[in-house]
């Protein structure tokens, strides 16, 4: 559900130094908060307009900026209250999504709001966090176009903040290709976005998300290639660990003599099939 609101909690104070002219900033919000039992951890995602004055409206986009994965309320009625400022606030952090803004469009689409619940919510019932730096497969892939994975970055505007519930860093989900995907993985996530934002068709630095987009930045410049493998060659991967969903078995045996349980010497371990291509750029 989309509606104004001017809301007091931190988050929406930092973006207001950023959009004074956005008091009443559109908000998405749940339907019953995540701490009345809702299915949905994020309470409100704000949705900013940024007309890219300097630019002359080029780069004009939508800025999502969630709220929940950081304490908002700081009474613990989702997250434990901080004993200090310096303490991480919350998970320590809260998405951004910077979406293409069309001529005249000026409702903003809702599939943002649906991926930063989808990516709130993997952290809420793992405990898995996200972090500058990370890839993440496969989660636009009910989209029919070439964007269909997201790099993380720190958002280019907002930078780590110091709350009265804590410290809270902003980290912003960027939409790229599988060829742009492939080369984060085996080279470095964080060269890649710098390659990035020498694209005007990504905005640049604010490394917009435009699912019309239909070529890399592979295939926008036809000599990037060429140069990236051979850094990658030079360098290989920076990619230091994965996160991954996985369960382990082991089975036991008894002994009929003394009662005791004697493991086998035999460990069954799962991973999916992506972590498992992964682990050798690992090893390298």
């Amino acid at each position: 559900m989309l509606e104004q609101n001017d809301t007091s909690d931190p988050i929406s104070e930092i973006c207001l130094s950023f959009y004074p002219d956005q008091i009443d900033v559109l908000q998405a919000t749940t339907q019953i908060q995540y701490w009345l039992n809702g299915p949905d951890p994020l309470d409100y995602v704000n949705i900013y307009i940024n007309n890219d004055e300097k630019n002359n409206g080029l780069n004009s986009h939508f800025h999502y900026v969630s709220l929940g994965l950081s304490d908002l309320y700081g009474d613990e009625r989702v997250h434990k209250r901080v004993k200090s400022a310096e303490e991480n606030s919350g998970y320590g952090y809260e998405l951004t999504m910077r979406v293409k803004k069309e001529i005249n469009e000026n409702e903003p689409p809702k599939w943002p709001v649906k991926l930063l619940q989808a990516l709130a919510k993997y952290t809420f019932q793992t405990g898995g966090i996200l972090d500058e730096g990370d890839h993440i497969p496969n989660v636009l892939s009910d989209s029919d176009c070439k964007i269909r994975h997201a790099l993380v970055c720190e958002d280019s505007m907002l930078k780590i903040s110091q709350t009265r519930f804590g410290r809270v860093k902003f980290l912003q989900i960027v939409g790229c290709t599988n060829d742009e995907l492939k080369f984060a993985q085996e080279w470095s996530t964080r060269k890649i976005l710098n390659l990035m934002k020498n694209f005007r068709e990504l905005g640049n630095d604010y490394l917009l998300v435009d699912l019309k987009r239909s070529k890399s930045i592979f295939e926008l410049d036809s000599d990037l290639r060429r140069k990236t493998l051979r850094n990658l060659k030079k360098e290989g991967s920076f990619m230091s660990f994965v996160k991954s969903k996985c369960f382990w078995r082991l089975n036991l045996e008894c002994s009929s003599n003394d009662g005791n349980f004697k493991p086998y010497d035999q460990l069954t371990f799962n991973i999916d099939l992506e972590t498992a291509r992964l682990f050798p750029l690992i090893l390298k």
